[in-house]
């Protein structure tokens, strides 16, 4: 049997590197859909592990919807 995953998550470029801009697509009609339809507004908590210490280098504190944050709809696919 094969099976298919499709990705939630997408980057462009593919493998970003330090200093350069990257795009970040959110999919909602991939992994649990929950978000499938929804028209509210979508932010993004990023931020990075290392080896030094456990999640640094983040925008915001967990549940502070800043501007910064606050993730853009594909004006064709509100689902992007």
């Amino acid at each position: 049997m094969t099976t298919v995953q499709a990705q939630v998550i997408t980057t462009n470029p593919e493998f970003p590197v330090s200093g350069e801009s990257v795009t970040i697509t959110f999919d909602a009609t991939k992994g649990n859909t929950q978000l499938e339809g929804y028209t509210g507004d979508v932010y993004a908590y990023t931020g990075v592990n290392t080896d030094v210490a456990d999640w640094r280098h983040i925008i915001a504190d967990w549940g502070e919807n800043t501007d910064k944050a606050k993730m853009e709809r594909d004006p064709n696919n509100p689902n992007l």
